[in-house]
């Protein structure tokens, strides 16, 4: 049997769903199961809270503050039930159980589940596509903020690694910020440690100046502070993988940067900055 709290969940998405007709009491009351007086009463009891009017008795309507609680539920509930089939739930009992998630779960939990399906959907608008330029991937996804881990790699490998030390210099994991004038990665450069080779003590070490290729010709990054800005455009994105769980989109880069430790200032290097959505 249903809660109070699923019955006022049941009954705001009738109000949205259903046509006029069928948004009677004794229709909805037939809908969901219940006895119309017991449906009489929660209309009234949300029409006494100000999410229902019912000035006209045959043909109660919701308030603009009901449909605004019953479209975040409606919202809510659609990011539940697919974000529960896509792990593997039944669809009838995804459809319960995101009752329960939409009624009790936190603000937080449903900003992850968003950024879950988007990142899915991310996935499956490139399923076709083995190679995209970052400019098609900022144009096709939704405007917002992301964090995607990401590795800066070696141009060439040395002595068995191919992890820049770069890869050290910027916090993990990066942003990436998509508007309406497009898109850009955001790192945030940070301090490293490393052991002089001459010395063998540890020293500190920051990277100083970073440029991107644009297809063209190495451009100087814009800087605010510690934050870095590299254009979406000029990447270039791969999809591996044969299904949506599996696959991964990985958008590469290449850079050149000046890095310090401690009084040295290093001679600049080019690097591959590979990010990933998985």
């Amino acid at each position: 049997m249903a809660t109070n709290e699923e019955l006022r969940l049941k009954i705001f998405m009738c109000f949205i769903n259903f046509s006029e007709e069928n948004r009677r009491i004794t229709k909805m009351a037939q809908a969901l199961g219940v006895e119309k007086y017991e449906m009489s009463r929660q209309v009234a009891q949300l029409e006494k809270e100000g999410y229902v009017d019912r000035s006209d008795p045959r043909s109660p309507k919701l308030t603009e503050k009901g449909r605004k609680l019953a479209e975040g539920y409606a919202r809510r509930m659609e990011l539940a039930q697919n974000h529960l089939i896509y792990e593997g739930v039944p669809k009838e009992e995804a459809r319960h159980d995101a009752i329960m998630l939409t009624l009790y779960c936190g603000d937080k939990t449903f900003e992850n589940i968003q950024r879950m399906e988007e990142t899915l959907r991310m996935k499956e608008i490139f399923a076709d596509k083995p190679n995209f330029s970052g400019r098609e991937f900022s144009e096709e996804i939704n405007e917002g903020h992301y964090t995607f881990p990401f590795i800066i790699y070696r141009e060439k490998v040395k002595k068995g690694n191919n992890i820049s030390m770069a890869n050290k210099g910027f916090a993990h994991p990066c942003e990436v910020i998509v508007g309406e004038g497009g898109g850009f990665v955001l790192l945030k450069a940070v301090d490293m440690d490393e052991i002089s080779g001459f010395s063998g003590l540890k020293m500190k070490g920051r990277v100083r100046h970073l440029k991107y290729f644009d297809g063209k010709q190495f451009i100087e990054a814009a800087v605010n502070g510690d934050f870095i800005q590299i254009p979406l455009d000029y990447f270039q994105f791969h999809s591996i993988g044969d299904d949506s769980l599996n696959r991964i989109l990985h958008g590469s880069i290449c850079l050149k940067m000046c890095c310090s430790v401690g009084q040295v200032h290093m001679p600049e290097s080019t690097a591959i900055f590979t990010l990933f959505v998985h």
